[in-house]
């Protein structure tokens, strides 16, 4: 990727690391997968997932550059589950979702699920940009909202018993509400990016 710098991914200034790091499809018809992993101190790194019935050896993947493990797996597709299995100095060997993942199970299970980004959100709110306040002169007070737990629909459950969640747009009348009744002026939304683990409340974002 020609605008993707490892210097900046360094010093924790890249805004578009994910564009190079995770499982990307090389193809429109979603088969081939790259796959790409900062590990700077691992031994080994293998791709481990539905595409090889979890199994490793014959997916090593290529140390470029000394700290990132790359690899491209041809039978790998679009919706299946994957791990990278990693080969610590030390001799253990673990599996790791990948940090980069733009998909996960839902818990208990902890894989990694190969999708495709196929939009980039546009935004249509120049307007209210250019004149809403900055609050330099105006008192404010911030509602940080984490929405998985703030409200959830009553008696709505999966199959298999797990809590479901409403859609941003399903909450929004209800919580715009509720911070006017409270006094808030803003709110914080965590998290919006996908994350592996429901109790980190978004901290632990991919």
């Amino acid at each position: 990727m020609a605008d993707f710098s490892m210097d900046e991914f360094y010093r924790g200034d890249s805004m578009n690391a994910y564009e190079f790091f995770g499982a990307h499809p090389t193809s429109d018809d979603d088969a081939g997968i790259v796959f790409r992993v900062y590990a700077p101190h691992a031994w080994q790194i293998e791709v481990i997932g539905d595409f090889n019935g979890w199994n490793g050896w014959n997916h090593k993947m290529n140390k470029i550059n000394g700290t990132v493990y790359e690899l491209y797996v041809a039978e790998a597709r679009v919706g299946q589950l994957y791990k990278f299995r990693v080969y610590q100095q030390g001799g253990n060997v673990v599996d790791k979702a990948d940090p980069y993942a733009f998909h996960s199970q839902l818990r208990p299970d902890t894989a990694s699920v190969i999708t495709r980004m196929t939009t980039k959100e546009v935004f249509h709110d120049a307007e209210w940009m250019k004149e809403r306040t900055k609050c330099y002169d105006k008192p404010m007070n911030i509602y940080e909202m984490h929405m998985g737990s703030w409200k959830r629909p009553y008696g709505k459950s999966a199959a298999d018993g797990a809590a479901q969640w409403f859609h941003y747009d399903e909450i929004a009348e209800d919580i715009v509400k509720y911070v006017k009744e409270n006094n808030f002026t803003h709110i914080e939304v965590m998290p919006l990016a996908e994350y592996p683990f429901d109790g980190s409340w978004g901290y632990q974002v991919s």
